[in-house]
Formats: C-alpha cells, sequence, structure tokens
C-alpha cells in the first residue's frame, strides 16, 4: 500500500464559539467541535472538553507531504494577518498524520519558506507516525 498523508491546521481550547472564528477568518473549516457538546450523537455522557477550529489540506492521501503543506498554506495566506493576531491568544498546530506499510520510508520535507510561515503564526508541529507493515 502507498503511504497516506494527512495535514491539517487547528486551533483548540479557544473561548469563542469556532463559528465566530470561521467568520474572522474567513474561512471555511473542515471540522468544528464545541466545548460540552456530546462526543458522539447517541450518547450525551461524553462531552467535548474544549472548542476546536480545523481546516485540511483536502488532498488525497496518496500526494506527497510537500503538496500537502503547499495546499494549506495556499488556504491560509489569505487570512494570515488575522491568523497571526488571532495565535497570540490560542497557539495553533499543525497537524501531520504519516501511515507506512512495509518500513515505506516517506519524504518529509519542509522547505525554510514554509517553516517561517508556521513559525510566525506560533505554530507547534505535531507528526503522528504509523508504521503498519
Amino acid at each position: 500500500m502507498p503511504v497516506k498523508i494527512k495535514l491539517y491546521f487547528r486551533f483548540a481550547g479557544f473561548k469563542e464559539n469556532p463559528n465566530v472564528l470561521s467568520n474572522l477568518f474567513n474561512l471555511k473549516p473542515d471540522v468544528v467541535h464545541i466545548k460540552d457538546e456530546p462526543v458522539l450523537p447517541k450518547i450525551d455522557t461524553i462531552k467535548r472538553k474544549y472548542n476546536v477550529w480545523e481546516i485540511h489540506s483536502n488532498l488525497s492521501e496518496d500526494k506527497t507531504f510537500e503538496l500537502h503543506l503547499k495546499n494549506l498554506i495556499k488556504k491560509l495566506i489569505p487570512s494570515y494577518t488575522v491568523l497571526k493576531e488571532f495565535s497570540l491568544k490560542s497557539k495553533p498546530r499543525l497537524n501531520c498524520v504519516i501511515e507506512m506499510y512495509n518500513n515505506d520510508k516517506p519524504s518529509i520535507y519542509i522547505s525554510d519558506k514554509n517553516l517561517k510561515f508556521f513559525s510566525d503564526l506560533s505554530t507547534d508541529i505535531e507528526f503522528d507516525m504509523y508504521n503498519y507493515g
């Protein structure tokens, strides 16, 4: 099987309703969770612990890490100034999920320009790497 890659940029734990962030950033998120809403629709005893606003690269999982990163940055650039201001209140995270099979060795490359982009937003970068080989 080919390597599967997913990237997403998220804010979590902020006080505002996630819909306020969507309007502020002028971006349509891929995932929104509201604090205290049920995690599962039919079981209301388990509640979300914090608000989440998340945007994904939305490329197919077989695309390279670099293409996912470029796609995500392209989505964020129009809202860069507002994202940067909001990142002073709530620290963003770039989540990188990489699934490997049969000891694959995917290329993970982040240029200095792309590192600077996320660094200027005070973004933490997390890699979740799974090897199913």
